[in-house]
């Protein structure tokens, strides 16, 4: 379905199933997913988009100013990766073996000129320097990392935070950071390793305090508090710069 708004054109799709409302929702190519009941009419999608379309017009805009914040990334030596917030310059060496390298610039957070030994590097050294060879090996490294570190930050946290979890997966959930399953098993998408620590340990405070709260109401969002007080500009920044933290 197809609707014109203010020379603007909304493409829409509909997803009805058992649900007992209708809600909506922009997705990132700039369409609406409408999804509702069964007997939900095209008359009525139609009037409901209608009806928000000045929003839908709004949010569409952000959608694709995030979008232009997403890294594209060659996999080559000179490829820009972030690692716990950090900028680091791939750099690709011929070896027998495969390993990853960290070398961090002395007195610097980052990319400061176009000397080599003034910017943080990742090393790879490789058997093979095919992009898509060196895609799946930098993305286990990264999956590697996620699990020792967010792991790690887990165990920090669990002795402030009431409630036992049953286990830590890593995955690549698009759109989820974390989440918390009714087993009381926690997961966590391996991307965040290229967010700043405070923002990694803000997602890790958010599902262990599900643990207790399994819903987002006030004494929820009170728990959250009273172990991250600035949590709420933590999550400012997530909204806003997730989209950027993309391999």
């Amino acid at each position: 379905m197809t609707i014109q708004y203010n020379n603007e054109t909304i493409e829409i799709t509909i997803k009805r199933s058992k649900r007992t409302t209708a809600c909506l929702r922009i997705q990132p190519d700039g369409t609406v997913e409408v999804r509702g009941p069964r007997l939900m009419s095209d008359a009525f999608v139609r009037n409901f988009v209608e009806a928000k379309a000045d929003w839908i017009i709004q949010k569409r805009r952000e959608v694709a100013e995030h979008q232009s914040k997403k890294r594209e990334h060659t996999y080559q030596s000179g490829d820009v990766f972030l690692y716990l917030g950090e900028e680091y310059v791939l750099t690709l060496v011929a070896a027998g073996r495969k390993r990853v390298e960290l070398v961090r610039a002395e007195g610097t957070s980052g990319i400061v000129d176009e000397n080599p030994q003034n910017y943080n590097r990742l090393v790879l050294y490789t058997t093979s320097f095919e992009p898509r060879n060196i895609e799946k090996h930098i993305k286990e490294w990264y999956k590697k990392q996620a699990a020792e570190y967010i792991t790690s930050r887990v165990n920090y946290y669990a002795d402030m935070i009431p409630g036992e979890h049953t286990g830590i997966t890593m995955e690549n959930r698009k759109g989820r950071w974390g989440s918390c399953s009714s087993t009381r098993e926690l997961t966590f998408n391996w991307r965040l390793m290229l967010a700043p620590k405070e923002i990694i340990d803000y997602v890790v405070v958010h599902e262990l305090c599900h643990l207790k709260h399994m819903d987002h109401s006030p004494a929820y969002w009170k728990a959250v508090g009273n172990v991250l007080a600035d949590y709420k500009e933590r999550r400012e920044w997530l909204k806003e710069n997730g989209i950027g933290l993309n391999l």
